[in-house]
């Protein structure tokens, strides 16, 4: 445990990291600000989105409409957890929450699913930005999301 070392991590309250839409994610940003450190922000973001992947084999039946497929975009969130300032020596732990939801515009999110031509994936990522001479600290997880569980809850209540 160095004292002067700076490094940060990101975790979910929730182990498996599964959800489903509606859920409230919860976690925190775990700064280890050594002997103390200045940054210009932290905040996490969001994104789900599905993507078509082209393998070599299949490329000449897709190759027409790929042009065209943007990534479809399921979630899309910035949250500011932390405004500029400084954190004193030692280890922070910055709580966050929000609410899964679609982006605007989407009916519904879609389970994770990582296939050979397509990927819908989740991932949460938290930026802590630092000065010129400085890298930012950055950090991704995925977390998975399942559309089932919630209609098995709605199923329940008839």
């Amino acid at each position: 445990f160095n004292m002067s070392k700076q490094s940060m991590e990101l975790k979910l309250d929730n182990d498996d990291r599964t959800f489903s839409s509606g859920d409230t994610i919860s976690g925190a940003v775990i700064v280890q600000a050594g002997k103390g450190m200045r940054h210009n922000g932290i905040s996490i973001t969001v994104d789900g989105s599905v993507k078509l992947q082209l393998s070599a084999k299949s490329v000449g039946i897709f190759e027409a409409f790929y042009s065209t497929l943007k990534p479809l975009v399921l979630v899309e969130k910035k949250i500011e957890v932390l405004r500029p300032g400084s954190l004193g020596p030692g280890v922070h732990s910055i709580p966050f929450q929000f609410k899964l939801k679609p982006a605007n515009g989407m009916p519904q999110l879609h389970d994770t699913y990582h296939g050979v031509y397509i990927n819908v994936q989740y991932v949460i990522g938290a930026v802590m930005k630092r000065g010129m001479m400085q890298k930012d600290f950055q950090k991704e997880m995925e977390f998975y999301v399942e559309v089932f569980a919630e209609e098995a809850k709605e199923n329940k209540k008839h």
